[in-house]
């Protein structure tokens, strides 16, 4: 069984402090975002032999965060933290990708490909672009929010569910969270589509009111 420990954002300093300094050549493929599907393309282009080059502000990206996956081929339950080991780990032991943790500020066409700009102003160029920056969750901005999360606050939407099972809750359809005040449970989310993960709430909440926040439901 490999060790899944896998080197950070600090232990992996000198490494990264390199590749920011380094006159790096034009590449075959850049990829951005560091989420599954980033490092699944990362990992594929290893294979196919192309120099690659993966740019994200963190590796695994909303991954991290899921406390619980019931739902991912292969694994009857794995927490979020630990799958994002095993893609590390394949991504950096397995099939090695040189990847550098920074913000994109800025892509533009290139007369042989793209050329990406990052935080640091250094460019990179690479004759075909992947981008996979997936996105960014919508907070309410609430007191209490950040102190709370996982302790009732949570980000997540099926998996999640399991925590607040076989209770009565309240939801109140605006933004994607559930925000827990003493025993009640209530589900904020942000649009019509996510009605369907309501009724499924539903299902597994002993009693749900639900409101919406628009006129037309």
């Amino acid at each position: 069984m490999p060790d899944f420990r896998v080197a950070g954002r600090q232990t992996d300093r000198t490494r990264e402090d390199h590749l920011r300094n380094c006159d790096r050549s034009s590449d075959d493929l850049i990829i951005i975002g560091g989420g599954p599907a980033g490092l699944t393309a990362a990992v594929y282009a290893a294979i196919l032999k192309m120099d690659t080059f993966l740019i994200t502000k963190d590796l695994g990206g909303q991954a991290v965060d899921s406390t619980k996956i019931e739902n991912y081929m292969g694994y009857d339950f794995i927490t979020g933290p630990e799958l994002v080991k095993r893609f590390q780990y394949q991504l950096i032991h397995s099939h090695y990708v040189d990847h550098l943790i920074s913000d994109v500020e800025k892509i533009e066409p290139a007369d042989d490909g793209f050329k990406v700009t990052v935080s640091e102003l250094k460019d990179y160029s690479a004759k075909t672009l992947i981008v996979a920056s997936g996105m960014t969750r919508r907070k309410l901005n609430v007191p209490g929010e950040e102190e709370f999360q996982r302790k009732g606050v949570f980000y997540g939407n099926i998996q999640d569910l399991s925590f607040v099972q076989g209770e009565d809750a309240k939801a109140a359809m605006s933004a994607r969270q559930y925000m827990l005040k003493r025993k009640q449970k209530n589900s904020i989310t942000g649009n019509n589509d996510e009605v369907e993960e309501e009724m499924i709430r539903q299902k597994i909440w002993n009693r749900a009111w639900n409101g919406y926040r628009k006129k037309n439901y």
